[in-house]
């Protein structure tokens, strides 16, 4: 299943996602799609982390943090 998004891109950046598409290979849908998958996995991670060091006195590394969420 997949959802349509629109973006709203400014001057500066309209142009780079089709030179990435280009370079890379792929289309500008799997590069946008690809980008919010890394975003928010980054962001879970984010959010995994520092619950994780407020919950404990133990030090997570971000390996292990990564292992959890992973």
């Amino acid at each position: 299943m997949s959802t349509r998004l629109t973006l709203e891109l400014t001057d500066d950046v309209k142009t780079k996602p089709s030179r990435a598409a280009t370079e890379d290979g792929v289309s500008e849908d799997s590069l946008a799609a690809k980008a919010l998958q890394s975003y928010l996995f980054v962001r879970r991670f984010r959010t995994l982390r520092a619950r994780l060091k407020a919950e404990s006195e133990r030090k997570y590394a971000d390996e292990q943090i990564f292992d959890l969420i992973s």
